[in-house]
């Protein structure tokens, strides 16, 4: 017997539904095939039938190609997340009725054949959101912490934003966060900041176009995602200069930044409002200030011995540097 029903995958209704697991154990009937046609991104959807061989978080994503499978913990009430080849020791069974969240790389159209179950029926088509990323994980190797220091994980972009429910596997280094808004609503956006804390610790990484395809991100908690535990002003270089320089320096914390430049007795020549700018690192020419050896009205100083102020909401620091033509 072969059914040619095509079962809408992206439903609200599973999601309501299939997620919180308020379905119970269907009974089986007549053998059959399903087909589902899935959509490039996020997808809802339930397995139809009863397999001959049993179907896993790790076999649903070969079979999809899929790099995320998400499903609710009922008990817990917990999102539970598998990602290929990043996270996978929380590969769960999938049963009839249970609805995951699965995200896709490009449309694909898979066909299931086994027991069909009879006491689950496909929910009305729903209109997808747009192409949001309603769903995300972030899988973080904690290979250089101590894996007993609790982990904080925060999207830092978004306003009143909650931490993300994070799971961690005893004797792994890697843990995962979860982000699932049932509603369908984007809970990440390209140049999202996401900050890790775990004790005084913390890395922050800017999320890039491929992450948000992947609906994951991977990251290394590595001394170059760092952020220092004190606001300083490092030393300019090149120093001796002439005629440009730049101006690196360290921030602990979002803050509002301003940099003035002082002749060695003392008279403000120069002054840079750099608005609110978030914690890092700021030490390349891309990203440290640049100074171009000119005063405010745009006259080119002479040679001899300047002061750097740097102001932030929290500290003041000054450092001497030398122009010598």
């Amino acid at each position: 017997m072969h059914f040619s029903d095509r079962i809408p995958s992206n439903l609200e209704k599973l999601l309501i539904q299939n997620l919180s697991n308020s379905v119970s154990t269907p009974a089986v009937s007549k053998e059959g095939s399903f087909r589902i046609e899935l959509l490039k991104g996020l997808n809802m959807m339930s397995i139809p039938v009863k397999t001959s061989t049993p179907i896993t978080a790790k076999s649903l994503a070969q079979q999809l190609d899929a790099t995320l499978v998400i499903r609710l913990d009922a008990d817990n009430q917990e999102f539970v997340g598998y990602v290929p080849d990043h996270f996978e020791a929380t590969n769960f069974d999938i049963s009839g009725g249970m609805g995951v969240i699965v995200n896709l790389m490009a449309e694909k159209e898979v066909t299931f054949t086994g027991q069909v179950w009879d006491n689950v029926s496909a929910a009305p088509t729903a209109k997808p959101l747009d192409s949001s990323v309603w769903a995300f994980s972030v899988v973080f190797d904690r290979s250089l912490t101590s894996p007993n220091v609790p982990v904080l994980i925060q999207n830092m972009s978004l306003p009143h934003s909650q931490p993300y429910q994070t799971t961690t596997v005893t004797g792994s280094q890697k843990g995962m966060a979860i982000a699932v808004d049932q509603s369908q609503h984007s809970v990440v956006n390209v140049g999202d900041i996401i900050q890790v804390r775990m004790g005084n610790q913390r890395w922050r990484y800017r999320l890039s176009p491929q992450d948000l395809e992947n609906a994951f991100a991977h990251l290394l908690l590595t001394e170059d995602l760092r952020l220092p535990n004190q606001t300083t002003l490092l030393q300019n270089y090149p120093n001796p200069f002439n005629p440009e320089t730049w101006i690196p320096f360290h921030l602990a914390y979002d803050s509002q930044v301003n940099i003035e430049i002082f002749t060695i007795d003392g008279r403000r020549i120069r002054s840079m409002d750099l608005g609110i700018m978030p914690a890092g690192k700021y030490i390349d020419r891309q990203q440290s200030i640049h100074w171009n050896g000119r005063t405010d009205v745009g006259e080119r100083v002479s040679s001899g011995i300047y002061y750097i102020r740097l102001w932030t909401d929290e500290v003041s620091a000054m450092r001497r540097m030398v122009i010598l033509k």
